[in-house]
C-alpha cells in the first residue's frame, strides 16, 4: 500500500503575524528596560538640580542681606558733605544686584539640556538608530518640575476652613505668599488678625493686636509683613477722609514693630521688588485713587506721585497696585481700561488690553518668573490668568475653564511653583488652591 506524503505549507501571513508579535514583544521589553534606566537617571539628575538650586539660592540670600545692610547704612548718612559716600554705596548695591542677576540666570535651560543629554546618551547605548525618537521624547514629553517633596499639589493642600477657632479664617481679604519660605499670610477681617500657614494648609500662628482691627490688605518683603487696616469704604463714603493705619510686623515672631497713621479708606499696598530702591512700600487708597505714596522701611515718606491717566473720572476707583521692574500696575473699577501701567513719574505708559472682560476685579498678583498677571474678579466669581500682553490663558471659577467651588474670590497670589491660592468670602472653605503652572 502506497502512502502519499502530504507536506503542509505554512501560511505566509501567519508567519509574518507570528514574527510581528515576537518583535513587538521584544520591543516592548526593550522599552520597559529603557524606561527603568531613564527613571533612575532622571532621579539622580533631579537630585543634582535641587542641590545646585539650593546652592544658588544661598548665594542670592547672602547678597540680599548685604544689600539690606548697605541700604540701612544710607539712612544714617544725613550730612550733605558725605554725598560721595552715598554714591559709593549705591555703586556697591548696583554691583551686588548685577551679581544676583547672574546668579539667578534661568536655571531651567541647562536643566533641560541635562535631561535631553541623559536621554540621548541612554538611547545611543541601548537603542542605536532610535535617537530621533528619543530626542523627540526628551523635548516634548518630559517636563522638568520640582521633586514631589518641594512641589505643592491640589491633593495635599488642606483647605482652610471658615470660622472663629484657632487656624480658621472668618473673612479673608488680602493674601500673599513668601517665596523664600512658601508661607501663606492672610488678612482675616472677621477675626481682626493675620493668619500664617504652610503651603500645605497647616496653621503656623496668628497675629492679633488692638492695632490690627479690620486688616484689609497685606504685603511682605524679606523681613517684614505690612498690614493695612481701615474702616470699610462701603460704610463710609469715599469722599470722607477717615483714620487708617499701616502696621509693620516681624515675620519671624509676629511682633508689631511700628504703626503709621494715615488718612484714607481701604488702603491698597504693595512692596517694592527693587532691592536697591529706598522706597520699600507703596500705598494708595479709595479716597484718592490718583495718589500713590512711597515709604522706606522706617515708614518715612519718600515720594508722593499723582497717576496721570486719561481714563480716570470721578467714579474711577483704584483697587490694587503692584510694582514690576520699576513700573506700577494699577487695577481699577469703573474705568474703560481696568489694568493700567505707570512709570515712576506717574505718567501712563500703557493700558493692558485684556482679552477677557473683568466685571469687578478686586485683587491683583504678578508672577515675574512666568510673566503672568492673576486677577480675582469678584463680579464674575472667577480668577483669571493673563500674559503680560493681556491674553487670557486660564479662567478659574463659575463658567470658567477650570471648575471651582468658590463664590466670592478676593485676595490672590501665586507661589514659586505656579500654584494659585485664592481667598473666598462666601463658601465653606476660606482659602482654595489650584495646581499650576497654567
Amino acid at each position: 500500500m502506497t502512502h502519499k506524503l502530504i507536506i503542509k505549507q505554512e501560511d505566509p501571513f501567519e508567519v509574518i503575524e507570528s514574527n510581528l508579535q515576537l518583535k513587538t514583544h521584544e520591543i516592548q521589553e526593550a522599552f520597559n528596560d529603557f524606561h527603568k534606566i531613564l527613571d533612575s537617571k532622571l532621579k539622580s539628575i533631579l537630585v543634582e538640580i535641587n542641590t545646585l538650586y539650593n546652592q544658588q539660592r544661598e548665594k542670592v540670600e547672602v547678597k540680599h542681606n548685604q544689600i539690606e545692610e548697605l541700604n540701612s547704612s544710607k539712612t544714617m548718612i544725613t550730612d550733605p558733605s558725605l554725598r560721595n559716600i552715598l554714591v559709593q554705596i549705591d555703586k556697591q548695591i548696583l554691583e551686588l544686584e548685577q551679581e544676583i542677576h547672574v546668579t539667578k540666570e534661568p536655571i531651567i535651560n541647562w536643566n533641560t539640556n541635562l535631561l535631553e543629554n541623559a536621554v540621548n546618551n541612554i538611547v545611543d547605548i541601548y537603542f542605536p538608530g532610535e535617537q530621533s525618537i528619543a530626542r523627540t521624547l526628551s523635548t516634548s514629553s518630559l517636563e522638568l518640575k520640582p521633586t514631589p517633596s518641594q512641589s505643592v499639589t491640589k491633593t495635599n493642600f488642606k483647605p482652610i476652613v471658615r470660622g472663629y477657632e484657632n487656624g480658621q479664617v472668618l473673612s479673608p481679604s488680602g493674601l500673599c505668599i513668601d517665596r523664600n519660605t512658601d508661607q501663606i499670610f492672610i488678612a482675616d477681617r472677621g477675626n481682626d488678625r493675620v493668619q500664617v500657614y504652610k503651603n500645605s494648609g497647616e496653621h503656623i500662628m496668628f497675629v492679633k493686636d488692638k492695632d490690627l482691627a479690620n486688616p484689609n490688605r497685606i504685603a511682605i518683603d524679606r523681613k517684614f509683613l505690612y498690614v493695612a487696616c481701615a474702616v470699610n469704604s462701603y460704610v463710609i463714603p469715599p469722599s470722607r477722609k477717615i483714620n487708617s493705619h499701616l502696621a509693620k510686623i516681624d515675620k519671624e515672631d509676629g511682633e508689631i514693630q511700628s504703626i503709621l497713621p494715615l488718612e484714607g479708606t481701604m488702603l491698597r499696598i504693595c512692596t517694592n521688588p527693587v532691592l536697591s530702591a529706598s522706597t520699600r512700600l507703596f500705598c494708595a487708597s479709595l479716597s484718592d485713587s490718583k495718589l500713590v505714596q512711597g515709604y522706606d522701611s522706617a515708614f518715612r515718606l519718600i515720594s508722593s506721585t499723582l497717576l496721570q491717566s486719561p481714563y480716570y473720572d470721578q467714579y474711577t476707583q483704584i483697587y490694587d497696585i503692584r510694582v514690576h521692574e520699576h513700573e506700577l500696575f494699577a487695577l481699577y473699577h469703573n474705568s474703560r481700561y481696568p489694568l493700567q501701567v505707570f512709570g515712576a513719574d506717574g505718567k501712563i505708559l500703557r493700558c493692558v488690553q485684556l482679552s477677557h472682560r473683568l466685571v469687578n476685579a478686586d485683587f491683583l498678583c504678578i508672577d515675574s518668573f512666568r510673566s503672568y498677571i492673576v486677577i480675582s474678579d469678584g463680579g464674575s466669581s472667577q480668577v483669571k490668568v493673563f500674559t503680560f500682553s493681556g491674553e487670557c490663558i486660564a479662567v478659574i471659577g463659575k463658567d470658567g475653564e477650570i471648575p471651582a467651588e468658590f463664590e466670592k474670590p478676593w485676595g490672590v497670589d501665586m507661589d514659586q511653583y505656579g500654584n494659585i491660592f485664592i481667598c473666598d468670602n462666601k463658601s465653606k472653605s476660606a482659602v482654595h488652591m489650584f495646581e499650576g503652572p497654567f
